[in-house]
């Protein structure tokens, strides 16, 4: 099932927590966004019969004990999307959700008491993608002063160029 982008959007504010910093940005160039519920996401990484299912965070679900990882199952179904982003719980609507992408700008302001993830934008631009932007690879990062604010940015694209190709 595909998603309005202002469901994006929520996601990405609920991600932003997972990270301990603002999600100033997170724009997803041609977004689909492929929903599952719970129960079915356990079973499918191997929880038999799962009747106590629990968020654990924005990026997994405890299934009857044992730790699923969203992005790890959406891998798992979808392993040879190239435009392939991340897996996240939407906890409003008790489902995981395979987001998708052909490129995404990410823009977080680092806050003074989390702000180990921009002490270098490669590093931190590295340790987004890994939460992000999973098959896209870093094209472009930075790292400035905003309003006394820092502000890591990150753009990711493909790393095959056929995704770029525009359909005509």
């Amino acid at each position: 099932m595909r998603l309005p982008l202002k469901f994006l959007f929520f996601i990405s504010i609920i991600m932003s927590l997972s990270v301990k910093s603002k999600v100033i940005k997170f724009d997803i160039s041609s977004p689909i966004a492929i929903e599952f519920n719970f129960h079915e996401t356990c079973m499918e990484m191997g929880v038999i019969h799962p009747v106590l299912i629990e968020i654990k965070s924005p990026l997994a679900l405890d299934c009857m004990g044992t730790e699923v990882d969203t992005t790890e199952f959406c891998l798992k179904k979808y392993k040879n999307r190239k435009d392939f982003l991340r897996g996240v719980v939407d906890e409003e609507r008790k489902k995981v959700v395979c987001q998708f992408g052909k490129s995404a700008i990410l823009s977080i302001g680092c806050e003074r008491k989390f702000g180990k993830i921009c002490q270098s934008a490669i590093s931190g631009c590295s340790t987004l993608r890994n939460i992000f932007a999973t098959n896209l690879q870093i094209v472009h990062k930075s790292l400035i002063r905003r309003d006394e604010q820092k502000v890591l940015t990150c753009y990711f694209g493909p790393k095959d160029q056929e995704l770029l190709k525009f359909d005509l």
